[in-house]
């Protein structure tokens, strides 16, 4: 990625109101958290990629996935401090005063495609597991991105693209509709 990229974070896991009395002390005992960060990168007019970075840092996460000559455009967490002097430049947005836009920089983008995620994971899978997470990120991805779908850690380049889909129903369609035709 090496265009102006948006980079962005979330927390995906249940509310502690939503859980047994009895899995909640168990979970506040062992100081575990019910969160697991999914951080993303997406470039304006190009790729996507999402993953769960667990106990990564989010400088190491842009580095592996940025050039260096990339725009990175960041939301204010303290994380992100220090990057400026590793890319060709470095954009804040600060939510907390309600700034979403700084001239040309946003992260609408990445939290758009987080808005899906987080729908997705409410009205189709209503259960998401920190095992499987990255799964359902690949999906996603897949999902959101049909004609620009690359990655080594992502879905199999196997899978049927979206966009050959409607192309693949009708030849099956046309074979189905022409043999009952021929046994009539």
């Amino acid at each position: 990625m090496d265009n102006i990229v948006e980079v962005d974070e979330t927390n995906v896991g249940g509310k502690w109101d939503n859980m047994s009395k009895d899995k909640r002390a168990k979970q506040r005992e062992s100081g575990k958290d019910n969160k697991v960060p999914v951080m993303g990168l997406i470039e304006r007019e190009g790729n996507l990629t999402v993953n769960v970075i667990g106990q990564d840092r989010f400088k190491f996460f842009v580095r592996r996935h940025v050039n260096l000559d990339a725009q990175l455009v960041t939301g204010s967490h303290l994380d992100y401090q220090g990057l400026t002097y590793e890319f060709a430049g470095h954009n804040t947005v600060n939510h907390n005063l309600n700034q979403f836009r700084n001239g040309i920089f946003h992260t609408n983008s990445i939290e758009g495609f987080f808005s899906y995620f987080k729908r997705t994971s409410f009205g189709i899978y209503h259960q998401i597991s920190p095992k499987h997470l990255h799964r359902y990120c690949d999906e996603s991805v897949f999902v959101t991105m049909p004609g620009k779908f690359k990655g080594k850690n992502t879905c199999k380049n196997d899978l049927i693209k979206i966009s050959e889909l409607p192309a693949i129903i009708t030849k099956k369609v046309v074979k189905s509709e022409s043999k009952s035709l021929y046994k009539l």
